[in-house]
């Protein structure tokens, strides 16, 4: 009789044990998203690029928590993805330009709340999309380049070098995050960025990776330059990328 009531005690203990397994890390479990920037002009007037959101925070909070639990980094194509959870409800957060001009801080939350219900349920989200405001540059100085491209075969050879028109051209701040214009190339290669203001700039094209190491298959050429007067015109030396 002993015997037994002791393994009814355990039979319960283990129960109770299972049931107390809250939200959180220690399961086998995940959740996975994308998150993609919509870019707008600075009063929302303008729609602009739409692109993958690199090294943006994720946020996640375990069943009906008041605070995020845990983050992460959006990765360079905008996925992410939180681990080992266990079974149960778990809400993803994150922070959005707010377009409506109601919150003080220029800031909105957008959620997604999701229920984990299998031990190894591997859950993906649609995808998220925030928007990003963009200053509009309204200074008086100009910029001038051009684009050449160096044509290697599969073999190492080069091939072809040309100026390369239609192609894309990306104007960023020297220490910001994400391009701030971007302008396509003429006929011969050139290309111009107009109404800069003073300050510290690069510019930059995508060069195709012929060692493997990319993967992506495509890494940026930067060139960089300052302005430190009104109306200042710059020639830069030919930005050169590899096809």
């Amino acid at each position: 009789m002993k015997i037994k009531t002791l393994l009814s005690l355990f039979v319960v203990l283990l129960f109770l044990n299972s049931c107390s397994k809250e939200e959180g890390e220690g399961g086998r479990a995940s959740i996975s998203g994308k998150l993609i920037i919509q870019e707008y002009n600075n009063d929302f007037s303008i729609k602009k690029e739409k692109y993958a959101a690199a090294d943006e925070n994720v946020y996640i909070v375990y069943g009906d928590g008041d605070y995020y639990n845990d983050k992460t980094k959006t990765n360079y194509d905008g996925t992410f993805k939180f681990n080992y959870l266990r079974k149960g409800t778990y809400s993803i957060f994150v922070y959005s330009d707010d377009s409506t001009g109601e919150e003080e801080s220029g800031k909105t939350t957008l959620w997604k709340t999701v229920e984990i219900k299998d031990t190894k349920q591997e859950l993906t989200l649609d995808n998220i999309t925030i928007a990003k405001t963009t200053k509009d540059l309204n200074g008086t100085a100009k910029v001038y380049g051009a684009l050449y491209v160096k044509d290697y075969n599969s073999s190492g050879d080069l091939v072809a070098e040309f100026y390369a028109q239609d192609e894309d051209v990306f104007l960023m701040y020297k220490n910001g995050d994400y391009y701030i214009k971007s302008v396509k190339t003429h006929y011969d290669g050139t290309f111009v960025f107009e109404n800069l203001p003073k300050g510290d700039y690069k510019i930059y094209a995508y060069s195709k990776d012929h060692t493997g190491n990319v993967e992506s298959g495509y890494y940026p050429e930067f060139i960089e330059f300052s302005v430190t007067e009104n109306f200042q015109e710059i020639t830069l030396d030919d930005l050169i990328i590899i096809d």
